[in-house]
């Protein structure tokens, strides 16, 4: 089945709507505030791109605003690059 630009619209929209419902309740582990009021700025910014990487965190305004990359290395430490990858794992599953 072949599938068009509105099929690909419309899954993107559905997937938009449960994320909005869902937030980060399937990403595991526990968090700290401060943690916690970045996973809803990274929220945020899944519900309208669908998409995360490093990059985005120094050009997207909600990321941006709250001191990019920079900021979320010292909110998140090492684990950073994890959480990067298992919520964009998350999105493509």
């Amino acid at each position: 089945m072949k599938t068009n630009y509105y099929d690909y619209k419309l899954k993107l929209i559905e997937f938009s709507t449960f994320f909005q419902k869902q937030g980060m309740k399937y990403i595991g582990g526990e968090f700290s505030s401060e943690q916690l009021q970045w996973l809803a700025f990274i929220k945020e910014h899944l519900i309208q791109n669908l998409t995360l990487d490093k990059q985005a965190f120094n050009l997207i305004p909600i990321l941006e605003i709250h001191g990019g990359l920079a900021r979320a290395r010292k909110v998140f430490g090492s684990s950073l690059d994890d959480l990067i990858t298992e919520i964009t794992l998350k999105i493509t599953a």
